[in-house]
C-alpha cells in the first residue's frame, strides 16, 4: 500500500524528527536512503511513500515500541497541534491507520449486546456478513480493494469510503466475545448494520438521505456508550461524517443556508455541553436572547473573522474578551438618551 505525502504528513516528520533531536543523516541511515531523500521527503517534493516505509520511519523517530499503542498516538498528538481540522479527511494514511488498522478493544457487555441484537433480528453471522460484504451504503463493488481508505476527488475536495468485507466466523468470534480485538471499522460497520435493520429492515438499497442520517447519528451514540473512539477525536468513520455532510446538503433542509453547517454547529453545541454543561447553556442562552434584541446586528457580528487571528496565545484571546467585555459595558452604561442617539 502506497500514500500520497501531503504537506502535513511532511511537516509532521521533520517536526518530530528535529523535536527529538534525530538528524536527517541519522534518519536516512536507519531508512537506507540518501540524506537528500529525507530532505526532498520533509519538504515535499517525494509525492509516496510505501506504508512499511512510513511506519518504519514514525517508528524510529517517535522512539515507541508498540506501533499502535505508542508510535500512532505520540504522532497523532503532535500533528493534531498544527493540522486545521478541514485538512484531517486528506490525510488518507493518517485514516488507514486509525480506521482501518489499529486494534480496539470491544468490551464483553458490547459483544453480548451485538450478539442480542442479532439474534432479535432473526439473523445468524453469515446472513449478517452477507449484508455487510454487499456495502450498499457506500456504494462501492467488489472491483474496489476491502478494508482500506479509498479517497475520491470531488468537486475540489476529498471524499472518504471504504468498502467493508468480513468472513462470518470472525463476525462470530467478537459477537461470542473471544475475539476482543478487532478495529474500528469492523465494529462500526456491525454496530451501523444492526441499526440500519432494525429500524429500516431491507438492506438490499441505499438509504434516503434522512434515513442514513438517522441511522449514522445512533451508530456514532452507541460507540460512544460503549467508549469506541478513533485516535482523531471522531466518535465514528471519517466517511461517515462526510457522508451525513453529502446526505444533508441534499436534504437542504435550511434552504440557502448550507445544512451541513448547521450539522457541524450543532455537533459543536453537543460536544461542548458534554466539557461545560453549565457555560455552554448560559452561552447558548444570551445567544439566543441577543438575536431577539436585534438580529441583523449579531449576524453582522458573527461575520467578525476571529479565525484569521491563528496561533494568538491562550492571554492574547483572554485580553481580546477583555477588551470586547469593556466595550459592551461603555455602551451598556449610557444613558438612555445617548443609546437613542443617532450620530451621523
Amino acid at each position: 500500500m502506497k500514500f500520497t505525502v501531503t504537506p502535513e504528513l511532511a511537516t509532521l516528520i521533520k517536526t518530530i524528527r528535529t523535536q527529538n533531536n534525530i538528524s536527517a543523516k541519522e534518519l536516512a541511515a536507519y531508512i537506507e536512503k540518501s540524506p537528500s531523500y529525507v530532505s526532498k521527503l520533509e519538504s515535499g517534493d517525494v509525492k509516496g511513500i510505501q506504508k512499511k516505509d512510513l511506519t518504519q520511519i514514525l517508528t524510529f523517530l517517535t522512539g515507541g515500541e508498540d506501533f499502535y499503542e505508542d508510535v500512532l498516538p505520540a504522532a497523532v498528538k503532535t500533528l493534531m497541534s498544527y493540522l486545521p481540522s478541514e485538512r484531517i479527511t486528506e490525510q488518507v494514511w493518517l485514516l488507514q491507520y486509525d480506521i482501518t488498522d489499529r486494534p480496539v478493544l470491544i468490551s464483553r457487555e458490547m459483544a453480548a449486546d451485538l450478539n442480542n441484537r442479532l439474534i432479535a433480528l432473526g439473523l445468524n453471522t453469515e446472513e449478517l456478513a452477507a449484508f455487510m460484504n454487499e456495502n450498499f451504503d457506500s456504494g462501492l463493488s467488489s472491483m474496489f480493494p476491502a478494508n482500506e481508505i479509498i479517497p475520491f476527488e470531488q468537486q475540489g475536495s476529498t471524499r472518504i469510503l471504504a468498502r467493508l468485507e468480513m468472513e462470518p466466523e470472525e463476525i462470530s468470534r467478537i459477537l461470542s466475545g473471544k475475539n476482543h480485538r478487532t478495529t474500528y471499522l469492523v465494529v462500526y460497520g456491525i454496530s451501523h448494520l444492526l441499526f440500519r435493520i432494525e429500524k429500516f429492515g431491507g438492506v438490499s438499497y441505499k438509504l434516503p438521505p434522512e434515513n442514513a442520517v438517522e441511522v449514522l447519528r445512533d451508530t456514532a451514540v452507541y460507540l460512544e456508550k460503549f467508549q469506541v473512539h478513533s485516535l482523531i477525536g471522531f466518535s465514528r468513520m471519517l466517511s461517515s461524517r462526510d457522508f451525513i455532510s453529502r446526505q444533508m446538503n441534499m436534504l437542504n433542509t435550511f434552504g440557502s443556508v448550507s445544512s451541513e453547517l448547521m450539522n457541524t454547529i450543532t455537533e459543536f453545541f453537543q460536544e461542548a455541553l458534554k466539557y461545560d454543561a453549565l457555560g455552554t447553556t448560559q452561552a447558548m442562552d444570551a445567544f439566543s436572547q441577543s438575536l431577539n434584541w436585534d438580529t441583523a446586528f449579531i449576524l453582522k457580528m458573527m461575520k467578525l473573522p476571529f479565525y484569521k487571528m491563528e496561533g494568538l496565545s491562550f492571554h492574547q484571546k483572554k485580553n481580546l474578551i477583555r477588551e470586547i467585555t469593556e466595550l459592551l459595558e461603555k455602551y451598556d452604561q449610557m444613558t438612555e438618551f445617548e443609546k437613542k442617539l443617532e450620530i451621523y
